[in-house]
C-alpha cells in the first residue's frame, strides 16, 4: 500500500498563507459585494457563507496534521495567521 508524503513544515507555511489569503478574498471582498447588491439574505450570499466554512474547515484539519506532523514546531499562526504576521514576521 501506498504510505502518504507528509507536507514539509515550509509547505504548511505556504499553504497556510494562502489559504488564510483565499478567506480574506472570498469573506472580506466577495461577500461585501454579493451583499450590497443582493442582500444578505440571498442565495449567493449563502453560497459564500458555505464556501468560507469549508475554508475553514480545511484550514483546521491543516492545522491539526500540522501538530501531527511537527509537534516540535507547531505554530497555530501558520493557519491562522493574524495581520502582523503576514506583514512583519518571516519564518
Amino acid at each position: 500500500m501506498k504510505r502518504h508524503q507528509n507536507l514539509t513544515f515550509k509547505e504548511h507555511v505556504a499553504l497556510g498563507r494562502q489559504l488564510y489569503a483565499m478567506r480574506q478574498v472570498i469573506f472580506g471582498r466577495a461577500m461585501r459585494k454579493v451583499c450590497r447588491t443582493r442582500g444578505t439574505s440571498s442565495k449567493p450570499n449563502k453560497v459564500v457563507d458555505r464556501l468560507c466554512s469549508v475554508l475553514d474547515k480545511l484550514r483546521c484539519e491543516m492545522d491539526n496534521q500540522l501538530c501531527r506532523d511537527y509537534p516540535d514546531k507547531f505554530d497555530v499562526h501558520v493557519y491562522y495567521p493574524g495581520q502582523q504576521e503576514l506583514s512583519g514576521r518571516a519564518r
